[in-house]
């Protein structure tokens, strides 16, 4: 791949539509499973059962605080001419270029429909 960073920095952010998706289906799940736990069935089956709702519920709502805060500060990739900083909703990362080589693209589960970066630590990086 060829490339220059004219004009540098260069800025990748997170799609808030897919953020904003991923917060709609975690607010269903919880209403969902809260609905479920407050008036449950007479005869509940597996998935009807507080062993389960409890441990969905609380999942669901640790998705809807990440979207959230996802929204207010979105995931970002910068790269400049000094290194690469990526930026996610809990941590900041950075690696100068000279700490970082060869770059390719994977598939996270192997069968995602999405392609990922992955790169190598030098060996023996060199100092700025």
């Amino acid at each position: 791949m060829q490339g220059s960073l004219d004009p540098p920095p260069i800025i990748d952010r997170d799609s808030n539509f897919k953020t904003l998706s991923m917060l709609m289906v975690g607010i269903v799940f919880v209403t969902v499973c809260v609905i479920a736990l407050k008036d449950p069935p007479p005869n509940p089956g597996v998935l009807e059962s507080s062993v389960v709702l409890y441990p969905v519920t609380a999942f669901s709502g640790l998705v809807v605080l990440l979207a959230t805060l996802g929204l207010i500060r979105p995931s970002q990739l910068t790269l400049a001419p000094d290194g690469i900083t990526w930026r996610n909703v809990l941590r900041t990362y950075q690696w100068r270029w000279n700490e970082v080589q060869n770059f390719r693209s994977y598939r996270p589960l192997g069968f995602s429909l999405s392609k990922d970066i992955r790169f190598d630590y030098a060996d023996n990086p060199s100092k700025p």
